[in-house]
């Protein structure tokens, strides 16, 4: 399910059906991670995530699929990250 997502992400492990794990990279050359689980998920259609509360980063978002005749797919994402002010 995640395979396409390497843009934003260094690597996703999936823990089970509605907890992944997640690794980007962030400032100065370090990398940042999250647990997120899946809130929706409908084949072929949607897939929308929030990250779980202890996260570094809060984020939420989806990924809309919506066939295009005569193109193949369209593809929209939405995602909303906000750094937790908790970190020093």
């Amino acid at each position: 399910m995640f395979e396409c997502l390497g843009s934003i992400s260094k690597d996703v492990k999936v823990h089970n059906n509605k907890r992944s794990h997640w690794t980007t990279s962030g400032v100065l050359g370090g990398s940042v991670e999250w647990d997120a689980d899946i809130i929706e998920a409908r084949e072929n259609e949607l897939i929308a995530w929030a990250s779980v509360e202890s996260a570094d980063v809060d984020n939420s978002g989806s990924v809309r699929f919506q066939p295009a005749p005569a193109r193949g797919t369209s593809v929209v994402n939405k995602m909303s990250i906000e750094q937790n002010k908790k970190r020093c």
